[in-house]
């Protein structure tokens, strides 16, 4: 399902800032961005986002700076790499003395030399980093998971709407079913006085083949799955467990059920409600991706 959530938290003169983003897919994708002084916050960050959202592709992004609201435990030191400016000097007292040059290198060209100046961060202690971490990716999450309840209420919606017409054109392919055998009955009935001299056939001949038709009809075991999948669906839905698999499982279920109805059909109208069926079908098929 698809979200948003942003949290931030300041500790010892830090702040930290987390934003959770979420699309569909299958399982529980987690992918992190921090900072590279951060970077060994990662599984922990990871951990974290697998336990609050159980499936799909969960971005996180983690920054932070001083709070100025307290004491820093940033702090920025500048350290001279010594050894790489005697041989910036030394090179370039070389270049001099080959080319015939009178120059010197100031110090101002040596500090301007590559690395000659290192700049280092003392970094945060690690056991504020932990705590900064837990507290906003968990407000941050906290907050993804309002707009997914949100949404979810929407789909939830969508579902019993889909669900309700699912129901009353399975109920209109049951109604029509027995009238459908009957009209086939008739029809072959027809068919065999056009045919031959209705006196010389076996009746009990005409019964075998009537049965034989009735059974290959004869939809009442698809109806009778096609109404308790509808209603583990329902279940699922008001179930406390993430259903989206399961519910993605039913649908698949459900459209066996509405194929075997209409290879069974053989019949204009029961044609058409398993058509309708299967659009009702594909529409679930497309939200239930939605679903953790």
């Amino acid at each position: 399902m698809t979200g948003f959530g942003r949290g931030e938290t300041s500790l010892d003169g830090m702040l930290m800032m987390a934003e959770v983003r979420t699309v569909n897919s299958k399982y529980a994708d987690v992918s992190v961005r921090l900072p590279r002084q951060l970077s060994y916050l990662e599984p922990a960050a990871v951990q974290i986002a697998k336990a609050a959202v159980g499936r799909g592709k969960i971005s996180v992004t983690i920054s932070w700076q001083a709070d100025d609201g307290g004491e820093s435990e940033v702090q920025r030191s500048v350290s001279p790499d010594v050894e790489l400016a005697r041989a910036y000097h030394e090179a370039a007292t070389l270049v001099s003395g080959v080319l015939g040059l009178d120059a010197e290198l100031s110090l101002d060209a040596l500090m301007r030399m590559p690395d000659v100046m290192a700049v280092r961060e003392n970094l945060i202690k690690p056991e504020t980093a932990d705590e900064l971490l837990k507290q906003a990716l968990g407000q941050a999450l906290t907050d993804l998971e309002a707009m997914r309840i949100a949404e979810g209420d929407a789909l939830a919606a969508d579902f019993q709407e889909r669900l309700g017409a699912l129901e009353a054109t399975g109920l209109a392919v049951e109604e029509r079913a027995p009238e459908r055998v009957t009209e086939a009955h008739e029809k072959l009935l027809a068919r065999i006085d056009e045919l031959v001299d209705k006196a010389a056939v076996d009746p009990q001949r005409i019964a075998m083949e009537v049965a034989v038709l009735a059974d290959r009809l004869d939809i009442t075991e698809e109806c009778v799955r096609f109404r308790s999948h509808l209603a583990q669906f329902r279940s699922l839905m008001e179930g406390d467990e993430a259903p989206g698999r399961k519910l993605n499982f039913l649908l698949q279920e459900i459209g066996r059920e509405v194929n075997t109805m209409g290879s069974k059909a053989n019949d204009p109208a029961m044609s058409h409600f398993v058509v309708q069926m299967k659009e009702d079908l594909e529409k679930l098929r497309e939200q239930v991706q939605n679903v953790e």
